[in-house]
């Protein structure tokens, strides 16, 4: 489904506009109505309660991204001001991106009924329709839809689930028809034709369409695919089947956790998994989910918000909704939201893996340090074969400057690993840096050099080495062999010409240095250490002034690591002694 995502979301992002969710500012509000006469009035001039100050704080909210909040906020204004179609838009999608879907219910008919072709408000009635089993108003509700894009593919792959109950699966295959006219989603097509087949106990007919929904798609499948085709296979005995999916899934470089623990359960030989659609409801929800997965990968992410929720809502304990759902809101910076929906999902679920590794992200990206380690100690004791939790570990530790830490969490790691192959090299590499920024030059030495065993040529690698060598003043020669070939390598990083340019330095080689060292200075300019090299460098050659100048813009950057801003504060005064190293 991934190849035709940006053409598809396009279409759809026309058909399913929505108000912004960032709330305008006073000067831009929209009017109020007096609730008495119905006359205009700006909210300055509002009757003296508490409708201000709801919306100054709705304003608030919605400036820190807190939509729950400012969607409290503004229910409370819209209920002061009920003619306003615009505050009712408003209030109306925030609630929906919110996740406050009873409140977004409540107002959906009022914003059908002020904009009939409101995407998001059928939607959502839509949804309130099959949870109270109304097929037909479910239908009903999404004739409503465009008929074009991927709108027309949401209306037509809803129509068609919200048939199945009551018309059965012939009637249903009707109602996927308009599909058949939309360039691009054949994936869609077969494989909910396959689903509803499933549901509907024709196994025959669900597996030549899922075979067709594989083959379609066998340039680039996307996961969901890959976990529902290889579950009809395991609920169907076909467990071997079920195996090469997954392994060829995992072959083409995803390596994704959900797909990694359904391989496990399928050669577990426990017993066959659950249908992941089991129901039209489900399979409404399936629908929902998977288009909004196609329209966070665009980055539209207020109605992916709005139907993750609702599939969410369709379909209690989707694991993998609640996945997409704490994607979204990680984006958005919502972490605190996010860490809740990373939560919901089940111990045991396919998903449980991949939400622990993200939890421990959000975590550290809210700096809570500590339950971001234990979260990575948790799953490194739930999977005691795979090293990947405890190397994420050390890279947060190391990250703290917690080095003892991070190269413990390293070593567990490379416990795990047995023979090292090539792609284990960055594992090499920050233990090398954990010990090294521990005074331990000799572990970290033998570890940067395993590092380039497995990764010849690795142009940081090198660089770590070959700078700390110079430092050092230690095999010059093979330095400068090295930071050469790192600057072919990656002639874009200042921090690797900066090695090469003080290398020639340290070799007194000072009209070579200053080239390199300028170059450097262009790609990081605000990096503390290199202007300090380059005004080392100028006084060298003679250029005394320029060399004050960089000395002066070296301390405007500081405090920075390796910085001795003491001995640049003497070169100020007194210049640079001898030859400086």
């Amino acid at each position: 489904m991934h190849h035709a995502c940006s053409r598809l979301a396009a279409a759809l992002c026309g058909a399913l506009v929505l108000p912004s969710l960032a709330l305008p500012s006073l000067a831009e509000a929209a009017l109020l109505h007096d609730p008495t006469t119905g006359e205009a009035v700006v909210l300055g001039d509002a009757p003296a309660d508490s409708t201000l100050g709801a919306y100054l704080a709705g304003q608030v909210a919605g400036a820190r991204q807190d939509l729950t909040a400012a969607a409290r906020f503004l229910i409370e204004v819209q209920a002061a001001d009920p003619g306003n179609t615009d505050l009712l838009s408003l209030t109306f999608a925030t609630c929906a991106a919110a996740g406050l879907m009873d409140d977004a219910r409540r107002l959906a008919p009022a914003v059908v009924a002020a904009n009939p072709q409101d995407g998001s408000a059928l939607l959502v009635l839509a949804v309130g329709s099959a949870l109270e089993g109304d097929w037909q108003g479910v239908r009903a509700d999404t004739a409503r839809l465009a008929s074009d894009g991927l709108a027309g593919a949401l209306r037509a792959l809803i129509a068609a689930w919200a048939t199945l109950p009551d018309r059965g699966l012939d009637a249903a295959k009707d109602a996927l028809q308009p599909l058949t006219r939309q360039p691009g989603i054949e994936v869609l097509q077969q494989l909910h034709l396959a689903l509803m087949a499933d549901v509907s106990g024709d196994l025959a007919e669900a597996r030549t369409a899922y075979e067709k929904a594989l083959a379609v798609s066998a340039d680039k499948r996307s996961l969901r695919l890959a976990l529902l085709v290889g579950n009809f296979y395991e609920r169907n005995g076909e467990t071997a089947t079920a195996v090469k999916l997954y392994q060829d899934f995992l072959a083409g470089g995803s390596g994704l956790g959900v797909v990694e623990a359904a391989l496990q359960r399928a050669q577990s030989g426990n017993a066959a998994p659950k249908p992941l659609v089991g129901s039209a409801a489900e399979g409404m929800a399936e629908v929902l989910f998977q288009i909004a997965s196609i329209l966070a990968q665009e980055s539209v992410f207020d109605p992916a918000l709005i139907q993750v929720n609702l599939a969410r809502e369709l379909k209690p304990g989707f694991d993998g909704a609640a996945m997409l759902l704490g994607e979204i809101l990680q984006k958005q910076d919502r972490r605190a939201e996010a860490i809740a929906a990373y939560q919901s999902v089940a111990p045991d679920s396919l998903h449980a893996w991949s939400a622990g590794l993200s939890l421990a992200e959000v975590y550290y990206d809210e700096k809570r340090v500590d339950e971001a380690v234990a979260t990575y100690e948790q799953l490194a004791t739930a999977q005691p074969g795979d090293y990947q939790p405890l190397f994420l570990e050390g890279n947060i530790l190391r990250a703290e400057q917690r080095f003892a830490e991070a190269a413990d969490a390293y070593d567990r790691a490379l416990e795990r690993v047995g023979t090292p192959q090539r792609w284990h090299w960055p594992l090499f590499y920050y233990r090398g840096i954990a010990f090294e920024r521990q005074g331990k030059w000799e572990q970290a030495e033998k570890d940067f050099l395993k590092a380039l065993e497995l990764e010849p040529e690795q142009p940081q690698v090198m660089n770590y080495l070959a700078y700390s060598w110079t430092e050092q003043k230690v095999n010059l020669d093979r330095a400068r062999d090295m930071l050469t070939r790192a600057v072919e390598l990656r002639p874009q990083d200042g921090y690797i010409v900066d090695s090469l340019g003080w290398l020639l330095y340290r070799l007194k080689d000072y009209q070579g240095a200053v080239g390199y060292l300028e170059r450097a200075v262009e790609l990081e300019p605000a990096e503390a250490v290199i202007n300090d090299h380059l005004g080392d460098a100028y006084w060298q050659v003679g250029r005394k002034r320029e060399a004050r100048v960089q000395w002066n813009r070296a301390l405007s950057f500081a405090p920075a690591d390796d910085l001795d801003e003491d001995a640049v504060r003497r070169k100020l005064e007194s210049g640079l002694q001898g030859d400086g190293l």
